[in-house]
């Protein structure tokens, strides 16, 4: 195994390991993440506004739809992860 593929496998591996802990259910999996996601989010990137992100152009309009309904889940779940976080620590 090349030295780049051991390290894909090592993430791979931390992966199953993590959705394992909550029982391969993904509702669980995206809870958890954005849970450490709003901890950490002090480390964390910045994301590129969809206009600016050069794949859309080269989209088709029921993929760039798709990203954008899919974007807008992704911000609710984080919002409310936030919201129990803050609940939970205040």
């Amino acid at each position: 195994m090349k030295k780049e593929d051991e390290g894909i496998q090592a993430v791979r591996d931390v992966r199953k390991k993590i959705s394992a802990e909550f029982g391969n259910d993904p509702e669980k999996l995206v809870e958890h993440y954005m849970l450490e996601q709003e901890r950490y989010r002090d480390r964390m990137l910045q994301p590129v506004a969809a206009h600016q992100c050069s794949a859309r152009r080269f989209a088709s309009p029921l993929i760039a739809a798709t990203l954008e309904r899919v974007g807008r889940l992704l911000l609710n779940r984080r919002d409310k992860a936030a919201s129990a976080l803050r609940t939970s620590s205040g």
